[in-house]
């Protein structure tokens, strides 16, 4: 019987995020390829602490069964170097979430031969590979950020958008600061102020962060056609089927931890183009044919692009086509495969 624990958040079937998302696919598609899949979900484990108490047990019983990381690698660098003198010769594999473990290397807050331990690093792009490698971690293999295509395959629902219509601009993630969300209420201000109050609209989906909320809800009330929707579910179609009644994402990030945002896939699979900054693995993932990229921290480039879009000087559409075809190069069910298990098990 072949066998795998696998360490990493996943949450309850209603709760999802970036690690969250992910880990719920990911474990999904592992179970088609081993006999038993041991799951330890650390989601809000430092809260939440009994969520733990079982895997010392899980450990001395199954000594030699391979193990699976796909959470923050802070959250269990801890357990990594435990394991790394008590079963010298357990199989690791770190599924990397988010996009900043180089330089964490480069802090020193992790050591270079803890992380040459592990079996494989995976982690979501070349960048990330190369700076690792030039730091002397070469175990690594690029896996980007996957969903599952087959719960959106016909875009009957894509209404392409012309200059006679209003257009539906959408951000959908964490709502905080860092996230770019001040740059996009300040990018709606300034095309009000251009005179395009009435041809767009900018939706915001997601958890607000706590301290942000006030802030965020005191600025929506100045701007009528600026809103927040609550929540998206995209572990079912509906969600996507949501997002295809939209005409480009926005997302000009700049936080520390931004890896392969699954906001990039999901915005593929609905056929959006994307307004993205140049931040972390972004201009890995969109380029002039799904979208554009402009300079974090600056509204000026957003600015231009999308009173250009109102105004006629840029089409949409072909972005929108190309970006649903690239959405295959992230379906679960092409990335994670048999033969890939083998190898970084191997």
């Amino acid at each position: 019987m072949y066998q795998l624990l696998f360490i990493g958040g996943l949450g309850a079937a209603h709760e999802f995020g970036g690690e969250l998302t992910k880990n719920k696919f990911l474990t999904k598609r592992l179970r088609d390829f081993v006999d038993k899949l041991i799951i330890v979900d650390t989601y809000r484990s430092r809260s939440k602490p009994w969520r733990l108490w079982k895997l010392p047990f899980i450990l001395l019983i199954n000594p030699n069964t391979p193990i699976i990381f796909s959470t923050s690698y802070g959250n269990v660098y801890w357990l990594h170097r435990i394991l790394k003198v008590v079963f010298p010769k357990r199989k690791i594999v770190l599924w990397v979430i988010g996009g900043d473990l180089h330089l964490e290397v480069e802090k020193g807050r992790y050591r270079v031969d803890v992380l040459k331990s592990l079996q494989y690093l995976l982690v979501e792009g070349q960048a990330m590979k190369d700076a690792l490698c030039g730091q002397g971690v070469e175990n690594v293999k690029v896996m980007p950020n996957f969903k599952d295509i087959s719960l959106f395959s016909p875009l009957h629902c894509h209404t392409p958008y012309t200059p006679s219509k209003v257009l539906r601009l959408v951000f959908f993630s964490r709502i905080m600061p860092d996230k770019g969300c001040d740059l996009i209420l300040d990018l709606a201000h300034k095309l009000n102020e251009r005179g395009y109050k009435d041809k767009f609209v900018i939706d915001f989906y997601g958890p607000i962060a706590p301290d942000y909320s006030k802030r965020f809800s005191s600025i929506l009330d100045t701007l009528p056609n600026v809103h927040y929707q609550g929540t998206l579910d995209l572990l079912s179609g509906a969600g996507y089927v949501t997002l295809a009644s939209y005409h480009l994402t926005l997302f000009p990030t700049f936080w520390s931890g931004e890896g392969f945002p699954g906001v990039i896939v999901d915005s593929f699979i609905s056929g959006l183009p994307i307004l993205a900054s140049d931040w972390g693995l972004n201009k890995e993932l969109v380029d002039k044919e799904t979208g554009f990229v402009v300079p974090a921290h600056n509204t000026t480039d957003m600015l231009s692009i999308v009173s250009d879009v109102i105004n006629g000087g840029i089409d949409l559409e072909p972005l929108a086509q190309t970006a649903r075809q690239r959405a295959t190069n992230y379906d679960v069910n092409h990335l994670i495969t048999n033969d890939l298990i083998v190898e970084i098990f191997k």
